[in-house]
């Protein structure tokens, strides 16, 4: 009992037991952050951007591990305090947003919630910082798509420490130092709404407002939605994937979850867009179960233009029907160890179905609201009645 009387006499001077969210500006909460791997020096400091905000500030040496980074906790004396209270995470909303500040771009950051009493009682996911170097972006971190090797989220457990990982995967002594900022740690969504994520089906084209196209990365790869960089020849829309591979796994890649399991009774072919930097480099299109890596289905196809957009086409004709397969696995140059630079950086989009072997309607796909009557490849038809014949 006397770690519980510490607590409570050294949270008595003015000052509360943090709770989500944490903003680090109520002078009568007690912040702290514990940083570990090379990312010892975390502490809460004045907003670089805005002299009137307090944020948090983790510096990344020159020699942190690939997993360094910091805990939001405070100290009693020598005691973790963490969150007074369990984040309030429910069946259908599992995500949190946290604002990030980088000095570089294009790097992921990972988010990690666990129990503060048994740390094997955790689960982690991934978000990609996109915004220009040395601003600030407000990243969501959906815990449904936990990090690919890591635990799934156990409604069971009690959630009440969170730890951030900046340039997670990649060590100071290749990165170099590094200072982060972040704040605003909240539940939820970006948008502050409740109700769940809205996950994608197919056809998949990044266009919309209100669906979660959030990837799930491993082994060095890093995807996420932006805005077309390439806007040009088939590809006119104004969103689009990137991933960008980089080391150390020759698997590195990324995965999208859909709201459903994949229709195959009728269409059986993939088609993607794809805008390549280089002749001849590959993209492993992969099915997976939900729950069961072990099931999944996977076929290649190759790029034959470069610094332009082409439609590749994957045949999935013997892929099972009885089977469920709720993942999109996207794999560039599968074999090949990435470096993150230009050469294994890759837009794709418009994900869709089609006849088996591009067959069928000449490789049309089926309609779907809205109807445009105008897209080429979009299989459009009437049949008129009772004298609208």
């Amino acid at each position: 009992m006397l770690i519980p009387v510490l607590m409570i006499a050294l949270l008595s001077f003015g000052q509360t037991q943090m709770n989500v969210p944490v903003t680090f500006d109520d002078a009568t909460v007690n912040y702290g952050l514990v940083g570990f791997g090379g990312a010892e020096d975390a502490t809460v400091v004045t907003d670089p951007t805005l002299a009137t905000n307090k944020v948090g500030r983790v510096l990344k040496s020159n020699t942190a591990e690939l997993w360094a980074g910091a805990s939001v906790t405070a100290l009693a004396g020598t005691v973790q305090t963490s969150f007074a209270n369990p984040i309030p995470f429910t069946a259908t909303e599992r995500r949190m947003n946290v604002r990030v500040w980088s000095p570089h771009t294009n790097i992921s950051i990972k988010l990690k919630v666990e129990d503060k009493l048994d740390p094997t009682k955790s689960v982690e996911t991934d978000a990609m910082f996109t915004a220009a170097a040395n601003t600030w972006q407000t990243l969501e971190f959906n815990f449904n798509n936990q990090s690919a090797g890591t635990a799934a989220f156990n409604t069971a457990f009690t959630y009440n420490k969170a730890s951030i990982f900046f340039n997670f995967g990649v060590t100071g002594a290749v990165a170099g130092q590094r200072i982060y900022f972040f704040d605003d740690v909240k539940f939820g969504a970006i948008s502050g709404g409740g109700g769940g994520s809205t996950l994608p089906v197919l056809p998949v084209d990044f266009e919309s407002a209100t669906l979660d196209y959030s990837f799930t990365d491993f082994g060095g790869g890093v995807a996420a939605k932006i805005a077309n960089p390439q806007i040009s020849g088939i590809n006119t829309s104004a969103n689009v994937a990137r991933m960008v591979k980089g080391a150390p796994e020759t698997f590195a890649g990324s995965f999208l979850t859909l709201a459903s399991p994949i229709d195959f009774s009728v269409n059986k072919s993939f088609r993607v867009k794809v805008y390549s930097p280089r002749v001849g480099a590959k993209l492993l299109l992969k099915v997976e179960n939900l729950t069961n890596g072990a099931i999944f289905f996977e076929r290649e196809a190759t790029s034959t233009v470069a610094n332009a957009w082409e439609e590749l086409t994957f045949d999935f004709s013997s892929v099972s029907t009885t089977e469920q397969f709720s993942k999109l696995v996207f794999i560039f140059d599968f074999g090949t160890a990435g470096n993150g630079s230009a050469n294994f950086t890759w837009l794709f989009d418009d994900v869709r179905l089609i006849a088996a072997g591009g067959g069928g309607g000449g490789g049309l796909t089926q309609m779907n609201v809205p109807v445009t009557f105008d897209d080429a490849t979009v299989n459009y038809g009437l049949v008129g009645f009772g004298g609208a014949e």
